[in-house]
């Protein structure tokens, strides 16, 4: 074999190593590149669940309407923790909840947001804040039994009143919401 032939040969082993040294990096960029993927994939799966994304609206306790066309809760009932109640109204089980705030005031709601309310994942209390299934936004506990002026995801209001010891809301007012619970 020539000298010439023999530089070509080593030349082209040299080639082929570096070839083969390309091909490993690239291999290990790819193996690399599909860990950060799936990382990042379960990263935001893990940060939906805590954001949001519960399971539904807490189990609730069903209030009849009486006959003068009203569901009455006694204030009684109600402490620092939301307790949640249904009651059909033109055919549809709608959804509330009510608490005293930590300004010791009555709060009631409905278990449905003005804006996520397609969803059905009601609400959640943390502390001193109710927060939306769907979408995790917070809301001080003083704040709801109001109305939404800014947009946006709210505890959508219903109309009540305090009648002697008892929160009462009237039928004709939970109708009005059954649009939240169809």
């Amino acid at each position: 074999m020539s000298r010439r032939n023999r530089r070509d040969t080593k030349a082209e082993a040299r080639k082929r190593e570096q070839e083969r040294k390309r091909e490993r990096k690239m291999k290990a960029l790819r193996l690399v590149a599909a860990v950060v993927i799936v990382v990042a994939v379960v990263a935001l799966a893990a940060m939906a669940l805590m954001r949001g994304g519960g399971d539904g609206p807490a189990p609730s306790q069903d209030v009849p309407v009486t006959s003068t066309g009203e569901v009455k809760i006694p204030v009684s009932e109600l402490t620092g923790d939301a307790r949640f109640y249904s009651s059909t109204a033109g055919g549809t089980k709608v959804r509330f909840f009510a608490m005293r705030g930590p300004d010791g005031q009555v709060h009631v709601g409905t278990d449905a947001c003005d804006v996520c309310y397609g969803q059905k994942k009601g609400y959640r209390q943390e502390g001193g804040e109710m927060v939306c299934n769907n979408c995790g936004k917070k809301f001080a506990v003083n704040s709801i039994g109001t109305e939404n002026t800014a947009g946006g995801c709210w505890p959508s209001h219903i109309n009540w009143r305090l009648d002697g010891d008892s929160v009462v809301v009237t039928a004709q007012d939970l109708a009005a919401k059954a649009y939240l619970f169809k």
